[in-house]
């Protein structure tokens, strides 16, 4: 969600946050690892800790793996 401050306000950014997917797709830890504005920061983790994902696989077994998102904040046109 774009914190309605930060809409109002002009304020647009993208924010790096690293994640780990857990054996059952879930988002197990997040972090920003590439800041922007602090109220972009905050709403960038609390979507991602929203994501789920298709389990990952090595030889069969769900395994724990990390990404890199990047989380985008444009006003709508």
């Amino acid at each position: 969600m774009y914190p309605p401050i930060a809409l109002w306000r002009g304020i647009t950014g993208r924010v790096g946050v690293a994640a780990t997917i857990d054996e059952r797709g879930r988002v197990a830890e997040a972090r920003v690892v590439e800041p922007a504005h602090w109220l972009l920061n905050q709403s960038a983790l609390n979507a991602v800790r929203q994501w789920e994902f298709a389990p990952t696989t090595s030889n069969g077994a769900p395994v724990p793996v990390t990404i890199v998102a990047t989380v985008r904040f444009t006003p709508p046109q």
